[in-house]
């Protein structure tokens, strides 16, 4: 499976290389706009993770697990305070100083969008394959190893 969604990637990342660089004067542009694009992107892994820890200390917090950021009140406000600044610091290398505005939303918005949408497709679709067995299963905390 990890062969595939490699190859996959490379069939979506390439395209969004080579259109800005047949939009691009020079080289120096071409390597703003990644620049931007990836900085954008990169934002967005720590942010699904602290969403999913906020989630989990609020939802979540009774399950038995091995490792605790303090209580719940102090690890959902610590999550909050990490969120804000990694929204404001995501908002930030979105929509560069300087750019071309029709530009940042075409390449940084659309992007960001499209990996969106295409993972949260394909995590409808395998959820809806589960068998409701199958989903009990995936339900189960991780944790419950002996």
């Amino acid at each position: 499976m990890p062969v595939r969604a490699a190859w996959w990637q490379f069939f979506i990342v390439i395209p969004l290389l080579i259109v800005p660089m047949l939009g691009s004067d020079t080289v120096q542009d071409l390597m703003s706009t990644v620049i931007n694009m990836t900085a954008a992107a990169s934002m967005l892994p720590p942010l699904f993770i602290m969403l999913a820890y906020l989630n989990l200390r609020l939802k979540l917090d009774h399950l038995e697990r091995d490792f605790k950021f303090g209580s719940r009140i102090t690890g959902i406000a610590m999550v909050s305070v990490l969120i804000a600044i990694f929204t404001v610091g995501f908002l930030a290398s979105t929509f560069p100083t300087g750019a071309d505005i029709m530009t940042i939303i075409f390449y940084n918005v659309g992007g960001i969008v499209i990996f969106l949408g295409y993972a949260w497709w394909k995590y409808s679709k395998y959820e809806k394959s589960l068998t409701a067995d199958e989903r009990q299963l995936e339900a189960k905390a991780a944790v419950q190893q002996a």
